[in-house]
């Protein structure tokens, strides 16, 4: 089973089940989902069993994303 946080940034942590946040992230303030998490995908899986931790931002940064809204044109 798999722990998974968020934070202010919308930034996505996921540790493995009753892993403490790593210390790199804990100065961010974490709010933990109340749902379990059973099943993650393989890419998440093997990072937490490697590093211990998968972080993501879930923000679109990149106004060349393909998924990023319309910029508005200036006149």
């Amino acid at each position: 089973m798999f722990d998974v946080y968020r934070n202010h940034k919308r930034d996505l942590l996921v540790l493995s089940s009753g892993s403490p946040v790593p210390v790199l992230y804990s100065v961010h303030k974490w709010r933990r989902s109340r749902k379990r998490v059973l099943k993650v995908s393989d890419e998440i899986r093997s990072a937490v069993h490697g590093q211990g931790y998968y972080v993501r931002s879930l923000v679109r940064s990149s106004p060349h994303h393909p998924g990023a809204p319309a910029q508005p044109r200036s006149r």
